[in-house]
Parts: structure tokens; sequence; C-alpha cells
């Protein structure tokens, strides 16, 4: 998708996936590596730090804990921009990623 902004993914912790989900998050780093039209990702939750693991080196990447302070990263990014940017949230809903998604739309 063509933005005049950023673009940026937020991924959360994917939860209920039992004994190989350090596996599962790793891969997600390595599938980070063929996208190269990304700007920012941002990291939520401890099981997510493991995407950092094997994500490329050049990316930049921000870890966080909570939907709160992945939202201050995301307005921070927004504010600086200022432009039309696009926002990837994906993760489990345990993580409650969708409130950050009402803060950033008030």
């Amino acid at each position: 998708m063509r933005v005049a902004g950023k673009k940026i993914a937020v991924l959360g912790d994917m939860l209920e996936l039992g004994e190989k989900e350090t596996f599962w998050h790793r891969q997600i780093g390595r599938l980070l590596g063929k996208i190269q039209s990304l700007d920012s990702v941002i990291l939520v939750g401890e099981r997510a730090q493991a995407i950092a693991k094997t994500a490329p080196i050049n990316m930049q990447l921000t870890c966080v804990k909570s939907w709160d302070e992945a939202e201050e990263q995301v307005s921070k990014i927004l504010f600086e921009t200022q432009e039309h940017s696009l926002v990837l949230v994906k993760g489990s809903l345990a993580m409650q990623l969708d409130k950050m998604v009402t803060e950033l739309v008030e």
C-alpha cells in the first residue's frame, strides 16, 4: 500500500500457541526480513521480543510491555510525521491492542 507518511507495524504477543510459541514468534521476525517498506515495528509483550531476535538488524524496532506504551510510541511517530500514515496492529486479544487503536482514533 502506498502512503505519504510512515508505515508502522505494532505486533503483540501471540498467546495460546503452546510449546511452539517461541518458534512462531521467531518466524514473524524472519518474515519481517521480506518486507522492505516498513519504517518502524513496535513489539508489545514478553513473547514478542522473540521477534526481535530474528528480525533484520537494520530494522527500526521498539520493544514495549503494554498497549499504552505502544500507543505512546505510535503517537510520537505520527506527530513527527504530520502526513497520512499506515498502522498495522496484530496480536492476541488478551494484549488489548484494541484499546491502543481506540486511543489513536480519538
